[in-house]
């Protein structure tokens, strides 16, 4: 079922009529019930054609409150508060305004009204409303109906009227589908183009789908498959996600939805033969890649933290509030409260790079270079660690998280274009011993500080095929982890010296004694110490920002 919240992220717009309801200070609260609405406003609601019979077949009840800041019961002689109930009918897009009662039906104060001290209420049978009785009789309506309160404005025995509406808009038109597509259908998706619908009030387009052959120009009926995007824009093209058996014919037609959510009859159905795609992590198993995935095993600080970040990761898409918490955490365990001259107890790191890991070497051919390129990928790492000693320089323990990713892609079996995309994600994981030599810095007043680091690294490592999911060759999922070790030597210009008053401002409110620009070659050899699978291993440049707290 398409949800009403769908057209409201989307920000498919409803068409509103030039003859807008009517409002008064007098109502102070409006409460529209009607059992089965596409979308209900603040006093409009929209009913299609399956509301419409719905509401026929169970002979429901339009239910309008309008709770007022008078007593609209109150009554002098023969007048009341309260001057009518009326309902009234406009066709869609009217701009002439109605007076009631003339041309409006007064609604009966016996059975259709309910007063008391606070509030009116309005009562009206569905089928009354619309005036018919029968489901079947439901298509063809274009209509705008109206439920007022007509109230006297200063007091019971006033002339002056004001008024206050509920609206209900029901269109059981259907639009007309798109006339004219194009549609390219591979084992994980269907990539269509279309022609706009002739309708004007047209809020989503999508696709029916099967492996059977069906007809069109019909409403669509049970067993097809379906998907929808938004109309918002003008939009004339998009990939549906499907899942269909690679050289199969799949039959296809299209339908356009309007705003009281209205299917158009099928357009005509095309077919088409599913074309196998192969991902990166089939093209790699195929030049024959030894990874079966999976997680190796280690203890400690890392495999701890490594763990947190699996279940993060584990499926589908990259959790970003986890891997927060995984980078924050040691950061602010240490985190000292801030004071001017504070002591220094550790670092923040945060830095950008590029990679390209040598999953290439390992195999027959080149398929990462063949979907993804040869271009580096993009690395972003935070660093947090604590010194241990200083003395002549500075000894530390660190961790380290970082983040790549790459799309590319995916290749047709029989060698022809195709959108589908695969990709390829990794989340290193570091433990490094630090060593920083600060005494040029602190003696001689030289703003260069040498530093290096070596440890171990766990590379957590998925791919996803164009469906999104983690891609599957052979019995494999690839997704994994991978040990390595790594070693980096960087040079750091300590910024203080630019503007030592702000870095005094800075260490008094934030506890950051020492900022640092630096540059940083890594050298990172991840193939679990010469084991079989993947090799993530590169050797790079970083660039960031150093912080010493």
């Amino acid at each position: 079922m398409r949800q009403i919240v769908f057209w409201m992220m989307m920000g498919v717009g409803f068409s509103a009529s030039a003859l807008e309801p009517t409002t008064t200070a007098l109502v102070d609260e409006l409460t529209l019930s009607v059992p089965s609405t596409f979308l209900a406003e603040e006093n409009t609601a929209y009913v299609g054609i399956t509301e419409c019979e719905r509401m026929l077949a169970a002979g429901s009840e339009v239910n309008i409150t309008f709770g007022t800041t008078i007593d609209p019961s109150e009554e002098s002689g023969t007048q009341r508060r309260l001057e009518a109930g009326y309902l009234f009918e406009v066709p869609r897009g009217s701009t002439t305004p109605v007076n009631c009662p003339s041309g409006c039906t007064t609604l009966d104060e016996d059975t259709q009204v309910v007063l008391t001290t606070e509030l009116v209420r309005l009562l009206m049978p569905f089928k009354d409303m619309v005036g018919i009785a029968s489901a079947d009789e439901c298509d063809g309506f274009d209509s705008e109906f109206f439920l007022r309160a007509s109230l006297r404005e200063a007091s019971v025995t006033d002339t002056e009227l004001v008024t206050a509406d509920a609206r209900i808009i029901v269109d059981t038109v259907r639009p007309s589908p798109p006339a004219n597509f194009d549609i390219t259908v591979t084992e994980d998706r269907i990539d269509a183009s279309w022609e706009l619908s002739d309708s004007e009030d047209v809020g989503q387009y999508g696709i029916y789908y099967s492996t059977t052959p069906f007809d069109g120009g019909v409403v669509p009926g049970s067993g097809l498959g379906s998907e929808f995007v938004t109309a918002a824009g003008g939009r004339t093209s998009a990939s549906f996600v499907v899942s269909t058996p690679a050289g199969s014919t799949v039959y296809v037609a299209m339908v356009a939805v309007d705003e009281t959510g209205n299917e158009s009859i099928l357009s005509a159905v095309q077919s088409s033969q599913a074309i196998e795609t192969i991902d990166f992590w089939e093209s790699y198993k195929a030049a024959g890649g030894a990874e079966e995935g999976g997680c190796s095993t280690g203890a400690g600080t890392l495999g701890l933290l490594s763990l947190l970040a699996l279940f993060g990761f584990r499926r589908r898409r990259f959790s970003a509030p986890l891997a927060a918490a995984a980078i924050a955490a040691p950061l602010l365990l240490a985190a000292p409260s801030a004071h001017a001259e504070s002591d220094i107890n550790g670092i923040f790191e945060l830095k950008l790079g590029g990679m390209y890991p040598a999953i290439d070497e390992e195999v027959s051919g080149t398929p990462f270079q063949d979907v993804f390129g040869t271009g580096n990928l993009w690395y972003l790492e935070m660093e947090a660690g604590f010194y241990i000693w200083q003395g002549f320089g500075k000894l530390g323990v660190s961790y380290a998280l970082g983040y790549s990713s790459v799309t590319g892609n995916a290749v047709a079996a029989d060698g022809s274009e195709i959108s589908d995309e695969t990709s390829f994600s990794m989340l290193p994981n570091r433990l490094s011993l630090l060593y920083r030599f600060d005494v040029l810095a602190t003696r001689y007043f030289i703003p260069l500080v040498p530093a290096a680091k070596v440890g171990l690294d766990y590379y957590l490592w998925w791919s996803e095929g164009p469906d999104g999911e983690n891609s599957v060759a052979g019995g494999a999922e690839a997704f994994g982890g991978k040990w390595g070790y790594h070693g980096s030597l960087g040079l750091h210009l300590l910024l203080d010296v630019i503007d030592s008053s702000s870095a005094a401002v800075f260490d008094h409110n934030w506890g950051v004694n020492n900022s640092y620009l630096f540059a940083e070659y890594v050298f990172a050899q991840v193939d679990d110490f010469g084991g079989a699978g993947l090799n993530l291993s590169d050797d790079y440049f970083m660039f960031g920002l150093n912080f010493e707290f």
